[in-house]
Order: C-alpha cells, then structure tokens, then sequence
C-alpha cells in the first residue's frame, strides 16, 4: 500500500522542490547501506539531482526512509507578500474576505445576509502589519492599517469604487501542495522496499538459526543480533508510519486549500454583504486620508522624497 502509493503521489507532483535541508544525518548512518557514503554526504548535490529527477541509490534510499522535506516551505513568505500588496492596493484598509484566501481561515459561512462574526483569523495581519479593526455602523468590520495608508497613496496604485477594490486586488489564493511519499523512481522506491524485506527476512533467519543452536560458533553474533533486528525492523516501519502520517498532514492541507478556496469564490461572488463591506472599506479609506493629510507635518531635514521613501522602506521591512 506504501509503495503503490508513492508511486502515485509521484506521477501526480512534479512541481514540488528541495526547499529545505535534512536533519537526522546520524539517523542515515544507521539505514544507509553504507555508512562511509554519509560521510561524504552533500544536502546540495542531493537536492541538485533530485530537481533532475536523477538520484543515486543511497539518495533514493533516504528519500524512501525521510521523504523530500517540506513542499511548503516558502508558503508563509509569499502569504506575507501577497497579503502587504493587497493592503498596499486598498490603501490600507481591506476586508476580511480580501485577506482569507492567503490565511488558514475556517470555512465562511453560507448567508449572503449575515455578517461573519469569527475573523480571529485576522489577528496575525493586524500584529504583522501594525492595523486595527473599524467597527462600520451596518456592524461589518473593516481593517484599517495606518502605517500603509501614506504608502499606499503615494504609490498611486490605490482603487477607486468597490468593484474596483475586488478586481484590482484579485491576487488569487494560496494552495498549498501536499506531500509526496518519496520522489524516487518506482525502480527505487521497489529496490529500496525490497532490501527493506531482505534485511528483515535475514534478521529473522539469523535468529532461527541462532535459537537452534546450543552454542553460537561466533560468540559476537549475540551482540550484533539485537542492532541487526532494531534495523531491519526500523527500516520498515519508519516509512509506513511517515506514510500514515503524511495522509494526516494532506487531510489538513487538502482542508486549508477548500476554506481558502470557498472565501476567494465569495469574494469574486460580489454578493450585496460583500460589496457593502468593499464599499464601506473605500469610504474609511478616504476619510482616513484626508484626516491624515491634514495632521501630517513633515519635517524641514528630509525633502518629501526621503520621507516618502522611509515610508515604503518601512513597509517593505514588514513583508520579510
């Protein structure tokens, strides 16, 4: 079942890359066939070949043992990004709806008429970026972000009407990619899988062979038997728990990608609770600016360039 399906998952994922490094080396000098080739073991020339879809034996080995690291490694850096350009667009003051196809938001709800009262899931935005919830008198809340409203005008890319605040900043959502069971070849994975059963058929063997015997000729044998079974039984059951645990893992991304999936269909749905809260997120939006421009005093020691320039240096520090 492991080995039938890994070699799906692998026909069905290319696009995933070697995002990260393994830890463990020690673990690989005790499965790896030979413990001198770990020695010499390189993560860069490792991830190299597995890009190209060419790994040697021991390197398929330890795939088939660790897997390929995590296929969503770079997934918070571009959530942050996507979510900073979006704030950016609206001028520093967004919607719940306009942020949760980049978060890990639980599904929204069903009514067109009711608001949605649980957007906890907006705290991480609003801690990152430095924003704060306006309660609208209709009760929908709108995010406002006052260190982005400055970046967002001078950067002229702030919209207009609320249609053109769901267009405009219509950026997606993020899907992440579930995990592969091994990107060996299904030669690899089969020859990987069957010095696995070797190892353990002769582990058992030994052992027979040694509980008939009044005396063992090789006295060491006693001392090497119990390693050689942990072994040959590790090399087993390593894999087939981190198979069962991967299924776990793509349940919950499979369960992620659907919520974010279902809050970017309403979004680009424009039903009225959404374009009543876009349009009351454009109203904020003005009145925040003019109340801004009117208190803001620039200082005589930097031209408003330099000051300007601070302001998407600012911005752009939060993003990383």
């Amino acid at each position: 079942m492991v080995i039938s399906s890994s070699m799906q998952s692998r026909d069905e994922d290319r696009r995933g890359g070697y995002n990260r490094s393994y830890p463990g080396g020690s673990l690989y000098l005790w499965m790896g066939p030979s413990p001198f080739d770990l020695v010499f073991y390189s993560d860069r020339r490792y991830g190299a070949r597995k890009r190209k879809g060419d790994m040697s034996f021991l390197e398929s080995i330890f795939s088939f043992l660790f897997g390929d690291g995590n296929p969503n490694a770079e997934v918070d850096t571009h959530r942050w990004q996507k979510i900073g350009e979006i704030i950016r667009r609206c001028g520093g003051a967004v919607t719940a709806e306009q942020i949760a196809p980049f978060l890990n938001p639980p599904q929204p709800q069903k009514s067109d008429e009711t608001n949605v009262v649980d957007e906890s899931f907006m705290l991480p935005v609003l801690e990152k970026f430095g924003g704060r919830p306006e309660v609208t008198d209709d009760g929908d809340i709108v995010y406002v972000f006052p260190d982005l409203l400055n970046t967002a005008s001078t950067s002229g890319s702030v919209v207009g009407s609320s249609a053109d605040s769901s267009a405009s900043t219509d950026l997606g959502y993020i899907e992440e990619k579930e995990y592969v069971f091994s990107k060996a070849s299904s030669g690899q994975i089969l020859g990987a899988a069957g010095l696995g059963v070797l190892n353990l058929l002769g582990a058992v063997t030994l052992g027979e062979y040694m509980a008939q015997l009044r005396t063992v000729p090789l006295p060491f044998l006693k001392w090497l038997y119990p390693p050689l079974l942990g072994y040959a039984l590790a090399f087993i059951i390593i894999p087939v728990v981190r198979w069962y645990r991967q299924r776990q893992q793509n349940a919950l991304i499979a369960k992620r990608n659907q919520a974010r999936l279902e809050w970017y269909q309403l979004l680009r749905s424009r039903t009225p609770a959404v374009m009543r809260k876009l349009e009351k997120a454009r109203r904020l939006r003005s009145k925040l600016k003019q109340i801004d421009a009117e208190d803001i005093a620039y200082t005589t020691a930097k031209s408003l360039i330099e000051q300007n320039q601070e302001l998407f240096d600012d911005f752009d520090k939060k993003l990383r």
